[in-house]
């Protein structure tokens, strides 16, 4: 949705009414579009005057809030009986790109305890408030097989790893199904989902049935702190962007989203102030903001000479062209950055450059003290080598051994 704003000085609005007990209230409007302000209110029909010229309130209030008497019908069948259940076609879809998504964990190589319980949607779309700006929030279920969960540090690293394969599928892949972005998320057992409705794509049954009359009337006070911590969010966007933070900043910012988010769902569930600021924020278009200067970041930081550098996770490779074929080595990444994807963007872009020679790309399996010569090779047989002699790979131009190109 476009943020439309006019150009004026800084207003400070004066009434002997106030909005909460005579406190004055800051709010900054958008500051790609305009000069930054601070502009001081007091009442509530100031704040909405405010608000009205960064939104139109009117269809932003009806994108994030609608509710509605039945189900997605794109995604649920409606029975006689009154009960929902997923459609057939849909829940295949979804299952197979849930399993794709698993396929990425590489289990059980690399955590052989962790198994899959459940492929569960939940939020908007398993609810009677979705909207058009709704995605598919897909959840696999995990446990890590852990005794004492709780206390486990393992937990916080097999947490995190998940988390960095998530962050790595959204961005690399763009799916929908039947015109709904579909995000993907690990969710460890026994985490609590407060949303209205859970249906397990595993066993074809709701774990939690919605109900259309579990939504509450917004007053006008809770969509003046809506949309102001929404603008509140959109201006630590903009600058994040324009000062051109790293990678890092991005991910922060990502997280503190999502975080204020689940603080909301778990006190109020899917009416809470925090998760509609989330709508306003996808639905005006900030969080792909976020994702697609993330995006840029990574297609600028990856410089390719004759030397690969990723400049986001310090991974570092050469390029040697030896007449017949472009030779791959010293592949490097710091301890403190594996498992982020610096590995995998500096092969990509190996592949990329040797493709465009049309020549084979070769290298050694030459393992280090932390990375041993089986999970070495298996890296490489990712990207589509395969072993010819002794320690050496190859890779042909345009993928021809067929192997993930």
């Amino acid at each position: 949705m476009p943020v439309v704003v006019t150009k004026k000085e800084k207003v400070q609005r004066k009434s002997k009414r106030t909005l909460t007990g005579g406190v004055k209230h800051k709010i900054i409007i958008n500051p790609v579009l305009m000069k930054e302000q601070n502009l001081e209110y007091e009442t509530l029909d100031d704040l909405k005057k405010i608000i009205a010229e960064a939104f139109d309130l009117a269809q932003v209030e009806k994108e994030t809030v609608e509710k509605h008497q039945v189900l997605n019908e794109k995604l649920f069948n409606h029975w006689r009986d009154g009960s929902w259940t997923m459609k057939p076609n849909v829940r295949e879809a979804l299952l197979k790109i849930a399993h794709t998504f698993i396929d990425t964990w590489k289990l059980p190589d690399t955590n052989p305890h962790v198994t899959v319980v459940d492929i569960i949607v939940t939020g908007s779309n398993a609810n009677y408030n979705y909207t058009p700006y709704s995605d598919i929030d897909l959840h696999v279920v995990y446990d890590p097989g852990l005794v004492d969960v709780a206390n486990d540090e393992r937990v916080s690293t097999i947490k995190n790893l998940l988390n960095t394969k998530k962050q790595l599928w959204a961005k690399q892949h763009d799916i929908h199904v039947l015109g709904l972005p579909v995000e993907l998320y690990a969710q460890i057992v026994g985490e609590v989902n407060v949303a209205g409705g859970t249906y397990s794509l595993m066993s074809d049954k709701w774990i939690k049935v919605p109900s259309p009359a579990q939504f509450s009337e917004v007053g006008e006070e809770t969509n003046a702190l809506i949309y102001a911590k929404s603008l509140d969010f959109m201006k630590e966007i903009d600058e994040l962007v324009e000062s051109k933070a790293n990678e890092d900043s991005i991910n922060e910012m990502l997280e503190k989203i999502h975080q204020y988010r689940v603080s909301g769902l778990g006190k109020d569930g899917e009416d809470s102030v925090e998760n509609k600021v989330f709508k306003v924020l996808r639905n005006s278009g900030y969080i792909k903001k976020l994702f697609d200067y993330r995006q840029e970041i990574d297609n600028n930081d990856l410089s390719l000479n004759e030397d690969l550098i990723h400049r986001a996770t310090g991974a570092t490779a050469k390029l040697e062209d030896q007449g017949k074929y472009i030779l791959f080595t010293n592949l490097h990444v710091p301890k403190e950055h594996r498992g982020k994807g610096g590995a995998h963007k500096i092969m990509n872009a190996a592949k990329e450059y040797a493709d465009k020679q049309k020549k084979p790309l070769r290298l050694n399996v030459l393992p280090d003290e932390d990375t041993d010569q089986e999970r070495l090779t298996k890296f490489y047989e990712k990207h589509g080598f395969k072993k010819t002699k002794g320690i050496e790979m190859v890779r042909d131009y345009h993928g021809k051994n067929g192997q993930n190109d």
